[in-house]
């Protein structure tokens, strides 16, 4: 919030901004921690053919009971979060 110029948008952009941002830095929080959750289990096992990057991640976690819905929240929270990059490109102030 603080690289956004709130004098430079309206009510309406200010609070699209924050929320778009605050949903999509989740979602990419989300992501991460599934990332880091295959990874740390890895690490404990001891097997490091366990450890997934991203791809290995998300297709595990499909296959999990909670899987297919943990998949959708994520989707949606990483398009907000393409939605927030391209409000950050239009207002962020450089320099």
């Amino acid at each position: 919030r603080t690289r956004l110029p709130r004098s430079d948008m309206g009510r309406w952009t200010w609070r699209l901004a924050v929320v778009l941002g605050t949903a999509g830095y989740f979602g990419r929080a989300l992501l991460f921690g599934i990332v880091g959750w295959y990874v740390t289990g890895a690490a404990i096992e001891n097997d490091p053919s366990q450890g997934q990057g991203v791809d290995g991640s998300v297709r595990l976690l499909a296959g999990s009971g909670a899987g297919p819905p943990l998949l959708w929240l994520l989707a949606i929270t990483l398009v907000l979060y393409g939605a927030y990059m391209f409000v950050e490109a239009r207002y962020r102030r450089v320099g």
